[in-house]
């Protein structure tokens, strides 16, 4: 019901000599963001989630598409490939179908954070948040209005998560919207944080 929570007991990794644990085996690392994909036609894919993958250099991982038919058994797929983009997927944030769009080349969506330089007290790199999309899940096209949320623009010192969904031709975004407080604990202050909403009418 959304409400109620429990972790199984899948029993695919030892830990300390026990598998009574719910942890994920490869090829499932670095995947934040698992999602059914009702529009699969293959069962073996149908569930899709970013995550890290072989890439031409041997031994070398990079961000691509992990696949698989239960959520829990998971296969590498293709590198990403991302089309004008000259920085680099650091931690994905949400990544999505969106049936809502009414443009089937932006029909995949992908938003992800990295390190760019700050505009004020704090951390000299804060977190920005880009977004990608295309027709197919791993051939994406970089967004020309990125940053899509950057703490430079806003109040907020730090911008650490965010949540993107589409609602009633509408695009939503709950936030973190971070700031240090100047109390004399931590580097830059006590960090705090809450949680605002953003929106959109175009998704981008």
């Amino acid at each position: 019901d959304g409400i109620r929570w429990r972790k199984p007991r899948l029993g695919l990794f030892d830990v300390r000599g026990r598998k009574d644990n719910n942890i994920l085996l490869e090829p499932a690392r670095g995947c934040a963001c698992f999602m059914l994909d009702e529009g699969e036609t293959d069962p073996a894919r149908r569930f899709k989630a970013p995550g890290w993958v072989e890439g031409p250099t041997p031994g070398k991982h990079v961000p691509g598409i992990c696949h698989s038919a239960d959520g829990i058994h998971w296969t590498r797929g293709e590198p990403l490939v991302i089309k004008g983009m000259t920085g680099r997927v650091c931690d994905t944030v949400c990544f999505l179908r969106d049936d809502q769009d009414p443009d089937p080349r932006r029909r995949w969506k992908l938003i992800w954070q990295d390190y760019a330089p700050g505009n004020k007290p704090g951390p000299e790199g804060v977190r920005h948040k880009y977004l990608a999309y295309g027709p197919q899940p791993q051939r994406l096209t970089y967004s020309p209005l990125n940053p899509i949320i950057s703490p430079n623009t806003g109040r907020e010192q730090e911008i650490h998560f965010l949540a993107y969904f589409p609602y009633e031709g509408l695009w939503l975004s709950a936030y973190e919207f971070g700031f240090y407080h100047p109390n004399g604990l931590g580097i830059y202050g006590q960090y705090a944080a809450d949680i605002r909403l953003m929106a959109s009418r175009d998704g981008a």
